[in-house]
């Protein structure tokens, strides 16, 4: 899951959070979903559908695995904003302004540690 949790973006690129105001989510859901399907219909029914199901359980977010993964995406997103502002980048507000990215960490444990840190490290910036 891990490694299938961006497969739609090969196809469709990263859409920024903050371009979904001007597309929409519902616009993104859809090309993400016609992408997964597009990539996964070449493949042996069983192999597909596994990864078709596997990418969908990630975007769901409802099993341990999904959650887990999701918040480790989020997490790394914040790591990568820490590094551009130690670089000298003044405008990543979005990432951090973003309350869904914080409910998806703070929806799992095991990440939460690193978060802490995080903020620490941001502080001190």
């Amino acid at each position: 899951m891990a490694v299938l949790h961006e497969i739609s973006e090969c196809r469709t690129g990263d859409i920024p959070y903050p371009a979904q105001k001007y597309i929409g989510s519902d616009v993104k859901t859809r090309a993400e979903h016609a992408a997964v399907k597009d990539m996964t219909a070449p493949l042996d029914f069983m192999t597909g559908g596994l990864y078709a199901d596997l990418w969908l359980e990630f975007e769901k977010g409802e099993s341990k695995e999904g959650r887990l993964v999701k918040a480790a995406d989020k997490l790394e997103m914040l790591i990568q904003a820490v590094e551009y502002e130690k670089a000298g980048a003044k405008t990543l507000g979005d990432f951090w302004q973003n309350g869904d990215t914080f409910r998806q960490i703070a929806s799992h444990g095991a990440v939460e540690d690193v978060l802490s840190e995080l903020l620490k490290i941001k502080k001190s910036i």
